[in-house]
């Protein structure tokens, strides 16, 4: 990750990530689980409206939220791919809320504009929550598995 900083310039940005750490192994895990299953059941919520307007949709939160299930239980077990899967699963839901609202989607026309929808704002907001602590992991900030570290206390 370090290589990464370093080729992209972004390390001396974010380089207060060397000095706080956050030693809270349980907390960073069962918050990203928290966060990536209130990401899933925010988009169960509005699942019926979106399939009645475009089933397409529709079925697109039902498998954001099978995904959000698996990413839950990869974090629980200790896997860094459940944390990446997470991560994609926001990206994307977050950038076909913008494309949604902007551009619009094929039979979804009547989202165009509509920035006010509670369930979308909520699911956005959850959204960064998650990418955040996920980035808070990966460049070490808060430690999530301290076992895959080799800590011991």
């Amino acid at each position: 990750m370090n290589t990464l900083l370093r080729i992209t310039g972004m390390e001396k940005l974010i380089s207060f990530y060397r000095y706080i750490y956050f030693n809270g192994p349980g907390v960073t895990k069962f918050s990203g689980i928290g966060l990536i299953l209130i990401v899933g059941l925010t988009h169960m919520y509005v699942f019926p409206e979106h399939f009645e307007a475009a089933a397409y949709i529709g079925l697109s939160f039902g498998v954001l939220f099978a995904g959000t299930l698996l990413s839950a239980l990869g974090i629980l077990r200790g896997g860094q791919w459940g944390w990446a899967l997470g991560s994609v699963i926001c990206v994307f839901a977050f950038a076909a809320y913008i494309i949604s609202r902007t551009l619009g989607l094929p039979g979804f026309g009547v989202a165009i504009g509509d920035w006010a929808t509670p369930a979308g704002t909520m699911a956005c907001i959850f959204e960064a929550c998650y990418l955040g602590l996920h980035f808070s992991v990966i460049t070490g900030m808060n430690v999530a598995s301290p076992e895959k570290r080799d800590w011991h206390d």
